[in-house]
Formats: structure tokens, sequence, C-alpha cells
């Protein structure tokens, strides 16, 4: 379910840009631990669209039970919702700019944001079938792995943004 993804991502979103703060001094977490932790399990999830993909054809709908008894991946939530959409860099900006803030205002137009890229987010996924019509099966299969070897860079990406925090704050 599409509604699904956008909603996981905006909750992400309020619950970080409400609480992220608050979380990560509780835990001990540090921006740049969340950078690098993020950019190892982003690495994770682009592997596996660069490889085979799916288990023999096994549905991505989460909603089919496997043979063995355990529900089908489902790619709306990892890796679309969390951490492609809600992914540890836009976490991030949520936090700094809620926690910079200087008025209601300012929160609000934070929160407004939040709404209007998941909403954009979901628009574009909705009409991503009238694409998959023309490309075809195999243009699916060519454009997976494309995009996980993009996804792939982002995560190293993100790993040396977060090394490098670490070592310009020692």
């Amino acid at each position: 379910d599409l509604c699904i993804r956008d909603r996981v991502s905006a909750g992400i979103f309020l619950l970080f840009g409400l609480l992220g703060s608050f979380i990560f001094k509780v835990f001990g977490i540090t921006l740049e631990a969340f950078r690098i932790a993020g950019g190892l399990i982003l690495f994770g999830i682009a592997m596996s669209m660069m490889q085979k993909g799916l288990d023999d054809g096994e549905e991505a709908t989460g909603k089919e039970p496997h043979p063995d008894g355990k529900l089908a991946k489902d790619v709306s939530i990892i890796p679309l919702a969390i951490p492609f959409i809600a992914g540890p860099g836009a976490i991030a900006t949520v936090m700094i700019l809620t926690s910079e803030a200087q008025s209601l205002w300012h929160f609000i137009t934070v929160f407004l944001a939040i709404g209007i890229t998941t909403f954009s987010c979901y628009l574009a996924m909705i009409y991503s079938h009238v694409l998959v019509r023309y490309i075809g099966e195999t243009g699916k299969e060519i454009i997976t792995r494309l995009f996980g070897l993009i996804l792939s860079v982002i995560a190293v990406q993100f790993v040396i943004n977060g090394v490098l925090d670490i070592y310009r704050s020692l």
C-alpha cells in the first residue's frame, strides 16, 4: 500500500522533528554515528538491489505469505520509506531545522514542508506504473540495479561525511 510508505515516512519525520534531540541525548547518539549507521544500512539495501532482488519470484507486496510462512518483503517500507525517503540525511535535516526554529511559525513551516514532501513522493509513486508499463520487466530490472549502484554511492558518502565530521570535531 503506497499510503503506508508515506505515512511511515511522515511519522518518522514528525517523531524525530519533535523528539529527535531528546532521543539522541538519552541514548548518547551523535549525528555522525547516525550518518555512519544509516550509510551502512543503506549500503546493504543497495547491494541487495544490485544482486538478484527478490528470491525466486517472491511478491513484494508485504501481504502475500511466503511458502515458509513468512510475509514477503515489503519494499514500500524498506527501502522506500526507510531509509530512502526518511533517511539519515533527511532526519538530521528535520532535527536541525526544528531545533533552530526561532518561532512557532518556523516550526510549523518545517512540518508543512514534511507534508508537501511526503505527498510529492506519494504522487510520484502512484504514477510510476505508467513508466513501468513502457519499460517492461527487463527495463525495470536494469533501473533497479542502476538505482542500487547510485544508492550504494550515496551510502558510502553518508559514511564518509560521518567519519569526516568526527575527524573535524577531534
